[in-house]
């Protein structure tokens, strides 16, 4: 199935962390250490950090809507080549650029395992309040669910 393992942390994020001393012909890696420090080992980028359909939208249909991830993934080759061309060098950025780096780093901060529980968390609460209030008012709940779409 097409980009099923998603990255939670993005693959062009990680190759900076990548251990410079990587032999020639090898695959570059990161060093994993466990919690508790009781093992150490070297992963490649691209095995880290994946979740299934993490940013996967699952339609009524059944289809996989994969609108967050592809979007994601604009912004993060734009992220790569600004990395490897701008930042590496302290480069003084352009607002676009800047505005790029802000753009990413708002997306770096949301696409935690403990951020989606907390906006999916506040959703349904607004959700949930926004329910209370049509009941309240005896709103046509139809007409205004048909509105939202």
């Amino acid at each position: 199935m097409e980009k099923k393992d998603q990255h939670v942390i993005p693959e062009c994020y990680l190759k900076a962390w990548c251990d410079p001393a990587t032999p020639k012909n090898y695959t570059p890696y990161v060093w994993v250490h466990t919690r508790d420090g009781s093992s150490t080992r070297k992963r490649a980028p691209q095995k880290l950090f994946t979740e299934t359909d993490f940013y996967t939208v699952k339609l009524d249909d059944g289809s996989r809507s994969l609108v967050i991830e592809d979007s994601f993934s604009v912004i993060e080759d734009r992220f790569a080549r600004l990395s490897n061309n701008r930042l590496k060098d302290f480069a003084k950025l352009s607002d676009e650029e800047r505005a790029l780096l802000c753009v990413f780093t708002a997306m770096m901060s949301m696409r935690t395992k403990c951020q989606r529980a907390n906006w999916t968390d506040f959703f349904s609460k607004l959700h949930d309040q926004v329910e209370s209030m049509e009941k309240f008012h005896n709103a046509n709940q139809l007409h205004l669910s048909r509105q939202r779409r």
